[in-house]
């Protein structure tokens, strides 16, 4: 419900941040989600990123409309990352929520992130999972446990970047900003910055946003800068793990990412990469070492199940690593992989 602009706000609970450039095709709608939350007590802090179209008169209508809109103008287009710290720099609450400026907050997005920040003041960074539309139509379950999502990191962000959260006091405690040096990976950069410090992530089992994926998302429009971006962000956590890789070691890393079938010879370089990162993580201590062992297995997996009819007698390569008793296969399983694995 829209508070009257002669209303004063002070010290809300939280601060919801939305950037934008250019947004006036989805802003109104994307404002009016987090306008008509359930949960009141915020303070909504947009950064116009020196747009050129009609963004600034839909901003200047929420302004006189809503006490709770706040406007910051960028005087030139400083991007994403800059505009996010712009916002964290000036908010007031205690939970930073981001939003972006085609999405769609479920109504409950804020009521029921709050709740669980209150309930679990051991977490900094909430996210949730998210309905991707538009172009794409499916949702994203994240996981849930800090973790998983901690060690998921060497393999990707682990947040949908607008459905998180954050304690607005471990993000002061540690001086932590978005990166622009890695502006087009700049939310993978951040939670790995916070990961390596100790911040305990979490991510709510339900759908709380959602995403609208179109031809201007930052990650179908700055494809190649955004891989490069994120491998900087990856060796940044591998050598923290306690690892310095080679562009080899980066291109093996890939294919397990990736999961896609291989050659003989890279399955066996593989498996000597993931017995590098256990050894390395039981020295440095960075990851738990059961959700590392878990995740590298599976990875393993999928990498050798997907490339035996291309590898004969892959299953005896797969097994040959002990990461590969951190998982359990099923009998229906190690049968299709045995079969597929010694047929021509």
């Amino acid at each position: 419900m829209a508070q009257k602009r002669t209303e004063i706000i002070k010290m809300p609970k939280v601060t919801v941040i939305t950037p934008v450039y250019n947004g006036e095709k989805y802003l109104d709608e994307a404002i009016q989600s987090i306008l008509n939350q359930t949960f009141s007590d915020f303070e909504y802090i947009v950064i116009n990123d020196c747009s050129t179209d009609k963004t600034g008169e839909i901003l200047k209508k929420y302004l006189k409309e809503d006490a709770r809109v706040k406007l910051l103008q960028n005087e030139t287009n400083k991007g994403v990352c800059f505009s996010l710290n712009r916002g964290l720099r000036e908010a007031k609450g205690e939970y930073v929520a981001i939003m972006d400026s085609d999405d769609i907050s479920l109504p409950q997005r804020l009521e029921k992130q709050v709740s669980f920040m209150d309930s679990h003041p051991e977490i900094g960074v909430c996210g949730s999972w998210l309905e991707f539309f538009g172009n794409k139509i499916y949702v994203w379950k994240t996981i849930p446990q800090h973790n998983d999502i901690f060690v998921g990191l060497l393999f990707g962000s682990m947040f949908g970047h607008p459905t998180v959260i954050m304690r607005k006091s471990v993000l002061l405690d540690l001086k932590a900003l978005y990166s622009e040096e890695h502006r087009a990976a700049g939310d993978y950069n951040f939670w790995v910055r916070l990961g390596i410090c100790c911040v305990r992530f979490a991510n709510i089992q339900e759908v709380l946003l959602n995403y609208r994926f179109h031809s201007a998302n930052i990650s179908t429009t700055k494809r190649n800068l955004q891989k490069e971006n994120a491998q900087n962000s990856l060796i940044i956590l591998l050598k923290k793990l306690g690892v310095e890789p080679t562009t080899e070691e980066l291109r093996l890393h890939s294919l397990l990412k990736k999961g896609i079938a291989v050659s003989r010879s890279e399955v066996k370089d593989v498996s000597l990469w993931l017995n590098k990162l256990v050894e390395a993580n039981k020295n440095s201590k960075l990851c738990s070492e059961s959700a590392l062992s878990i995740l590298l297995a599976k990875r393993w997996f999928s990498l050798c199940y997907r490339s035996s009819r291309r590898v004969p007698l892959i299953f005896t390569i797969y097994f040959s690593n002990k990461i590969s008793k951190s998982i359990r296969i099923s009998p229906k399983q190690k049968v299709k992989f045995f079969i597929k694995s010694i047929l021509p």
